[in-house]
């Protein structure tokens, strides 16, 4: 004989002690957010293709196939118009990192101080399978990876 047990409510009363930001959760399209989540899930193990670059003049490319390019600038001056972001970094027309030190993202209004603003506290999603929210410092700290950019 087999007794079925209640399911029990166990009330808690939770205080946080150290200050807690709210993450803002930017909603992107399907295919913007599968091109930023396979970039930040590839592995960095040095056996996988895209781990190694290819370069053509002051430009390399990182590749992962039918997924993502990286690409990156490597001109050491760049001559900036006004009015305008000259890019040093980009992930497949979605991803953008400036010389002016700015992050932008395909399909946000938002442009994104990598100095000023604190990247843990926005994070991109989309209505997919299995989606989660992958912050804007995830995708930075990517990058830094393939590539380390000084400012003077």
């Amino acid at each position: 004989m087999s007794e079925e047990k209640e399911a029990q409510i166990i009330k808690l009363k939770i205080n946080v002690k150290k200050p807690v930001k709210q993450v803002e959760i930017i909603r992107v399209p399907q295919k913007t957010y599968n091109i930023i989540r396979s970039f930040v899930e590839s592995s960095s193990c040095s056996k996988y293709s895209w781990n190694h670059g290819y370069r053509i003049d002051n430009t390399i490319f990182f590749i992962k196939p039918g997924k993502w390019i990286l690409t990156i600038w490597t001109n050491s001056e760049i001559e900036k118009l006004p009015h305008t972001h000259p890019a040093i970094v980009d992930l497949s027309d979605v991803v953008t990192i400036t010389a002016d030190k700015l992050l932008m993202i395909k399909y946000v209004s938002k442009v994104f101080d990598l100095e000023k603003d604190d990247l843990r506290a926005y994070a991109i999603t989309s209505d997919v399978p299995f989606a989660y929210p992958i912050t804007l410092y995830n995708i930075v700290s990517k990058i830094n990876e393939y590539v380390d950019v000084e400012f003077d």
